[in-house]
């Protein structure tokens, strides 16, 4: 997170840095030579970001939702869940600034760093949380090997298709049952 947070303090594309990776599989990295990725999506289970990037953070949905509209960005590319997602949080019944820091990202084009090995474990589908039930889905085996390492960062700030596309199909499965 540290090492993010300096190398992309700069970086105006790039708006926050995660800790989680969802369990895809593996085999998604084979071949991939760096600890981190980028993607257009955000999720705030355990993130950072700079004031530069927060300061674009826009707290009106609907507000939000023209200015992807106007753009032509299909919603439905980054998971079957973000329609429903952000029509919950338009219409109020659920109170989630990361739906809204979501969508700002989206509106500036920007992206999350993400490592290739998450950095978290979390813990609120134990029936605890506040927006979600009981679930094993987006269980993960929490690694710090990263912790003390000197990350190897991407030549570019770019999406990598593979592994975005691996993580939105990811997503998209209805249990963990059928990702393994």
């Amino acid at each position: 997170m540290c090492q993010c947070l300096k190398r992309y303090e700069n970086e105006e594309k790039v708006f926050c840095v995660s800790a989680y990776l969802h369990p895809v599989k593996s085999s998604i990295f084979k071949g991939y030579p760096y600890d981190v990725f980028f993607w257009k999506r955000f999720w705030s289970w355990g993130w950072g970001t700079w004031r530069r990037a927060w300061e674009k953070y826009e707290p009106d949905t609907e507000k939000l939702m023209n200015a992807v509209a106007a753009k032509g960005i299909n919603l439905k590319k980054f998971g079957k869940d973000i329609l429903s997602t952000v029509q919950a949080r338009k219409d109020n019944t659920i109170d989630s600034w990361a739906v809204n820091w979501f969508l700002t990202m989206i509106a500036h084009g920007a992206l999350s760093v993400y490592p290739v090995r998450t950095c978290i474990n979390n813990i609120g589908f134990d029936g605890s949380g506040i927006h979600c039930g009981i679930s094993g889905k987006y269980d993960t085996r929490f690694t710090d090997i990263l912790k003390n390492a000197k990350l190897v960062f991407p030549p570019d700030i770019n999406e990598d298709k593979k592994i975005t596309t691996a993580t939105v199909n990811f997503i998209n499965m209805p249990s963990m049952r059928n990702a393994l």
